[in-house]
């Protein structure tokens, strides 16, 4: 996975950091209310009542999404991280089937809805120890992270002017490699 930091507008740093991993903490209150209704309706046939009232209880539309030999409900929420540009996606798969679709027991959400339950919960709770904990002699993962980034910034920035042999025109370097050194090195963006 490869992290744009360097193309940050704000200089990286403790608070910087600290709030994109807890912006990241994901909302599971939600996934856990739509499993709940699920598990109180067990039994019974999937049907457009169910999304309707899913919909009035967690307050974002929900729908039934039966495709490619599967049954869905699906929703999105606003979010604050980045990366997912404000909105997340959620769907937890009910059947591997598209017809008369039975609402699942407990055993399934625990087998096939890790994603939106559990493993959710273990994110999180990751995300809480590196926001609360300490590292060694004091220093935080946060803090390390800051450090390493600041240097991968440095270290990109001491490249790229070796890189540029030409101070007279931008769009053309002396340097026959460049390209492929920056290839190699995962240097330009792709």
């Amino acid at each position: 996975m490869k992290y744009d930091f360097e193309h940050l507008d704000e200089p990286i740093n403790y608070a910087v950091l600290a709030g994109v991993i807890r912006d990241s903490i994901e909302d599971i209150a939600t996934p856990t209310a739509v499993r709940d209704y699920l598990l109180d309706h067990e039994g019974e046939l999937l049907t457009v009542r169910h999304a309707k009232a899913l919909t009035a209880l967690i307050g974002h539309d929900v729908r039934i999404r039966k495709a490619y030999g599967m049954t869905k409900i699906e929703w999105s929420q606003p979010t604050k991280a980045p990366r997912e540009g404000g909105v997340e996606k959620f769907s937890m798969l009910l059947a591997y089937s598209e017809k008369n679709v039975v609402i699942p027991g407990p055993k399934w959400f625990v087998e096939y809805c890790a994603r939106e339950l559990s493993a959710a919960r273990t994110r999180n709770e990751q995300r809480r120890v590196i926001l609360e904990g300490k590292v060694g002699a004091g220093s935080t993962v946060i803090d390390r992270m800051v450090v390493a980034i600041r240097a991968y910034r440095a270290a990109c920035d001491e490249i790229k002017s070796a890189l540029d042999c030409n101070d007279d025109d931008e769009d053309y370097s002396k340097n026959p490699d460049d390209c492929t050194i920056n290839r190699l090195f995962i240097l330009e963006d792709k």
